[in-house]
């Protein structure tokens, strides 16, 4: 596939997220710190810090503040893809087209209204990554949040599906993606959440990248019920 179609195929994911965030909406930044450690060729340690910044956060000055927030410790593993012969002879420990994640996160709501509570989450996560036609890649993934708020337990189950163009633009290896994912919510019995994305990661240097992003989503149970995201993510790999 030749780059003016792979320029449509992204154009039309953007015309599709841009439809999904018609409507009254919260707006939101979203801004996110990643590090990834290896510890040997099959596994590594990832960190994460996000936060999230609404557009009529009650500050005493009356301007936006950051009010929620996630610190995030966790360990990833490669896994053999065992039904994809063809992979296994690729590089797939490098490659990861097929990895576990297990983690623990803490999160935490700041509003000056006094509107407080903490989450403990343990992650579980199995995301996967296929080759296909014309140098794209699709994506899915599988998570299983298990969460302790206030000291009630419930779970979150996420579904996962997208796909992402690796490009080379100006000698930089450059990611575009689109992906959408749809949750469950023990709590209240229902698929309640959805969630469009699509951004770009774009290397700076051999360690570092940055993965700016448009998010729109839709809760059927969450005030906002519906938000409206630009999202900023810096990376680290060492």
């Amino acid at each position: 596939m030749n780059r003016r179609r792979t320029g449509f195929a992204l154009a039309g994911a953007g015309l599709v997220l841009a439809s999904s965030c018609a409507g009254a909406a919260e707006n939101e930044f979203w801004p996110e710190v990643q590090g990834y450690f290896p510890m040997d060729a099959r596994t590594r340690v990832y960190l994460m810090g996000s936060a999230t910044r609404a557009e009529d956060a009650d500050s005493r000055d009356g301007t936006p503040r950051f009010e929620d927030g996630t610190l995030g410790v966790h360990l990833d593993v490669a896994l053999e893809p065992l039904l994809r012969p063809g992979l296994r002879a690729a590089d797939w420990e490098k490659n990861r087209y097929l990895w576990m994640r297990i983690g623990y996160n803490y999160v935490g709501n700041y509003r000056a209204d006094g509107d407080h509570y903490h989450e403990d989450r343990g992650v579980l996560e199995l995301s996967a990554r296929e080759p296909a036609a014309g140098g794209f890649i699709l994506t899915g993934r599988l998570r299983w949040d298990l969460r302790d708020i206030d000291g009630s337990h419930s779970s979150r189950y996420r579904v996962r599906a997208g796909f992402e163009r690796p490009l080379v633009l100006q000698g930089r290896d450059v990611r575009p993606y689109a992906h959408v994912e749809v949750g469950y919510d023990t709590r209240f019995e229902s698929w309640n959440r959805q969630r469009y994305q699509a951004g770009v990661e774009i290397p700076l240097g051999s360690r570092w990248r940055i993965e700016p992003y448009l998010a729109s989503q839709h809760d059927s149970v969450s005030s906002p019920a519906h938000v409206n995201a630009l999202g900023l993510i810096v990376k680290y790999y060492r």
